[in-house]
Formats: structure tokens, C-alpha cells, sequence
């Protein structure tokens, strides 16, 4: 795992995600990983390096809502606020095709993902003080 800390964030309707409807975080965010960052996602919290997922509004929906998603990678600890801003971030659309996944990347949006998303802290799913 290389340490180039990266925040992305994935907007997709929740029921394009297979699997239940719990593990969809998990889901999307090993989906992308393989697929996108071409490697596993490590969500080993024990390890010195690893990747986190955030469990953002509406992901266990049952009803096709599109949802964000959040995904911390290459997390060694915590940082401040002002550092998760200055953080690369990247924003997606994703969709699946049959059994693909489609990630467009969104470059427009990231301003405005980096401003909301900075309320969760790095590598966790609790809010930001």
C-alpha cells in the first residue's frame, strides 16, 4: 500500500449495489478499489496503513435513492480538519452495467464534496469538532 492519502467520494444509487443492503459501504468501496485504485481495499484497522469507509445518510435504503459515499485511503492516523481539506479528494458517479461498474469521474463536484465531507474525521465515521 503506498502512502498517497486520498479521500473519495462516490455518488450511486444504492440499489445498483448487489449484496445486502448493510454491506453495501464495504461493497462499493472494494468495487472501486480493485477497479479504479487497481488494489485491495485494506480495511484492516489494526494495520499501520490502511483504508476506512464512512457510513454516510440513506446507504442501507431500500428505496433506489442515490447516495454519497466516503472512503478514506492510506490512513496512518489522524489529521486536523485543515488537513483532511488539503487532502487530494476525487469524486465519482457510479452506475453498474450488467455486472460492471462505471465510474465517471465528476472533477466538477470535488469543491463541493471537499467542503461537506470535511465535517467527518479522517479515517473514521465520526464528525469532525
Amino acid at each position: 500500500m503506498a502512502d498517497n492519502p486520498l479521500r473519495v467520494v462516490i455518488r450511486v444509487c444504492v440499489t445498483d449495489i448487489p449484496g445486502n443492503k448493510l454491506a453495501r459501504a464495504t461493497r462499493l468501496a472494494h468495487d472501486f478499489s480493485e477497479q479504479v485504485r487497481r488494489r485491495p481495499f485494506n480495511n484492516n484497522l489494526n494495520a499501520e496503513c490502511h483504508d476506512s469507509e464512512h457510513l454516510l445518510p440513506n446507504f442501507d435504503s431500500d428505496n433506489a435513492v442515490r447516495a454519497w459515499f466516503l472512503f478514506d485511503f492510506d490512513v496512518k492516523g489522524p489529521l486536523t480538519k485543515g488537513e483532511v481539506l488539503a487532502l487530494p479528494h476525487e469524486v465519482y458517479h457510479a452506475s453498474r452495467q450488467g455486472d460492471a461498474w462505471v465510474f465517471i469521474p465528476r472533477e466538477r463536484w470535488i469543491d463541493s464534496a471537499r467542503k461537506y465531507c470535511s465535517m467527518y474525521k479522517w479515517g473514521a465515521n465520526h464528525l469532525q469538532q
